[in-house]
């Protein structure tokens, strides 16, 4: 399964970082640095807590994250993307992380009682071939990844997550600390 929807909070972010960092070997990157600075690769869940106050559920938005298998290719870009200025407070650029075989890892946020889903995805090799005329000058060849690698460690993650969870919301799997939200009548969106 290339994506994964779940309920996660606080220490079951750190759990599934310290699984995609320990076991899967793999690098994660934030997905679009902030304003005028470089892309943050995050080498530990307290670098990742540093930036977002994971633990203390104060993160101001959701967490976009890419999970990047070195194994899998080493056609990872970062792009420099111009921003208008004028919409944009005065910044004029950002980047972000983009590779054809990367697999983002979204953390939903809890905000006013509210815990926004989390989610896992990435790209097949068939999808990436339908687009890989327009996207190849910027993220350059499917080829150059190999597919069945993307793929593990993307099952993997999912499998993880999925054996973490204490429970299942329709298709949405809820992880141990989330679990504790919804007994406390914290709603999910």
């Amino acid at each position: 399964m290339p994506n994964c929807d779940f309920y996660a909070n606080s220490t079951d972010f750190q759990l599934i970082i310290n699984f995609i960092l320990k076991d899967l070997e793999c690098k994660i990157y934030e997905s679009y640095s902030d304003y005028e600075k470089p892309i943050s690769e995050f080498h530990s869940f307290e670098e990742l807590n540093d930036k977002y106050s994971i633990l203390k559920n104060e993160m101001k938005n959701n967490v976009y994250l890419q999970i990047y298998n070195p194994k899998a290719s080493k056609n990872l870009k970062f792009r420099k993307i111009e921003l208008d200025p004028n919409k944009c407070d005065g910044f004029k650029f950002r980047y972000s992380c983009d590779g054809w075989g990367l697999i983002q890892l979204y953390l939903g946020k809890l905000e006013n009682n509210i815990l926004k889903n989390s989610h896992t995805n990435h790209n097949s090799e068939k999808r990436a071939s339908k687009w890989e005329n327009i996207h190849e000058n910027s993220l350059g060849k499917i080829h150059e990844w190999d597919w069945k690698i993307v793929n593990s460690t993307s099952r993997k993650l999912n499998r993880f997550i999925k054996n973490q969870s204490k429970d299942k919301i329709n298709s949405r799997y809820i992880l141990p600390e989330a679990f504790k939200l919804l007994k406390s009548e914290a709603k999910f969106a």
